[in-house]
C-alpha cells in the first residue's frame, strides 16, 4: 500500500491553489516542498490500494519558510477606469535571505459567473510605494502586493509556489466609470514636541465613490519659500478614520507651516493649512 499525497497552498484572504501533483509514495517517504516564504500548507496524506477507495489518513498544518520578506501592508482605491494600489515597506524579517529589491503588484477581475480571472501585474522598484492600473472596464477587482528579493525571477505572473515572499492581504475594489469624484479635504491638527511636530489627520466625511487611500503632509519654516516644502506620504491601514505622523529633526523655537491633502484613485483634494504656525520645543 502506498501513500497518496496531495499538497495545497492555503493563505488567509486568498484562494487555495494547487501547486503539486498527486504523488504516490511508500510510507515514510520525505516529500520535497517548494519554498514560499512563511506560508502555512495544509497537507492531506491518503492511504490507497488498488482495490480500496482513498481515505484521509492525516490532516495537519506544516510550515515551510524560505526566508523571504514578510507581506507588505497594502491598500487600494478604485475610480473611473483606474485602480490605485499603495503599500508600505514590510516589517523586518530577521531570517530573510537577501535584501528587498522590488515589489510584485497584481490584480484580477471578477467574471460574470462569479469566478475570478488569472492574476496579472507588474514589478515595481524597491523605492516605489504605489502603482496605478488604468484603462480598466467597470467591475470588481482584487489586488495584492508582494515584496521580492534577488531570489525572484522578475516575472509578475510567476506562480505562488515559486515566488519568494508572501502576499499582502487581498483587497477587493470596485471600478466604475461614473465614480469620478475627487476626495474631500481631510481634517487635521498639530501638536508640538521636542524638535518635532505630530500631525493628526481625519478622513474626509463623507468618503464616498472612489475611496481615500492616503494623505500627503508637507511642512516648511514659516518664513521660507513655498519651494522648500518637504512632503511626507502617509498610507494608513485601509478603513482607518484617523491617524497621525511625526515630523522629526526640526529646529526648536522656530515656527513651521503644515499642510495636508487626501488622495483617491481619481486624484487629489485641495491643500489645507492646519492651524496657522506651529513651533517645536527644545
Amino acid at each position: 500500500m502506498g501513500v497518496c499525497c496531495h499538497i495545497l497552498q492555503g493563505r488567509p484572504d486568498t484562494d487555495t491553489e494547487d501547486f503539486n501533483e498527486v504523488v504516490n509514495c511508500p510510507a515514510g517517504t520525505r516529500i520535497s516542498l517548494p519554498e514560499p516564504s512563511q506560508v502555512t500548507f495544509p497537507l492531506w496524506a491518503t492511504a490507497t490500494s488498488l482495490s480500496q477507495p482513498a481515505e484521509r489518513a492525516h490532516s495537519g498544518t506544516h510550515q515551510v519558510v524560505a526566508n523571504g520578506p514578510l507581506p507588505p501592508d497594502a491598500g487600494a482605491s478604485g475610480g473611473s477606469g483606474r485602480l490605485r494600489v499603495v503599500w508600505n515597506e514590510p516589517a523586518a524579517n530577521s531570517e530573510q535571505v537577501g535584501a528587498i529589491n522590488g515589489y510584485v503588484v497584481q490584480r484580477r477581475s471578477r467574471n460574470t459567473d462569479g469566478t475570478w480571472s488569472a492574476w496579472s501585474g507588474t514589478v515595481k522598484a524597491v523605492t516605489d510605494r504605489s502603482h496605478t492600473f488604468t484603462g480598466l472596464a467597470d467591475g470588481i477587482y482584487q489586488v495584492r502586493v508582494r515584496a521580492k528579493t534577488d531570489g525572484n525571477d522578475n516575472d509578475p505572473n510567476t506562480t505562488d509556489s515559486k515566488i519568494l515572499g508572501t502576499t499582502s492581504t487581498v483587497r477587493t475594489v470596485a471600478v466604475l466609470a461614473a465614480s469620478t469624484n475627487l476626495p474631500g479635504a481631510p481634517g487635521g491638527s498639530v501638536a508640538a514636541g521636542a524638535q518635532k511636530l505630530t500631525v493628526t489627520w481625519q478622513r474626509p466625511d463623507p468618503d464616498t465613490g472612489s475611496l481615500v487611500y492616503g494623505y500627503t503632509v508637507c511642512h516648511k519654516v514659516s518664513t521660507a519659500a513655498d519651494s522648500t516644502y518637504v512632503e511626507t506620504k502617509v498610507y494608513p491601514r485601509p478603513g482607518l478614520a484617523s491617524g497621525s505622523v511625526e515630523i522629526t529633526g526640526l529646529i526648536a523655537n522656530t515656527a513651521y507651516v503644515v499642510q495636508i491633502r487626501s488622495h483617491n484613485a481619481n486624484g487629489d483634494s485641495a491643500w489645507i493649512t492646519v492651524g496657522t504656525t506651529h513651533t517645536p520645543t527644545t
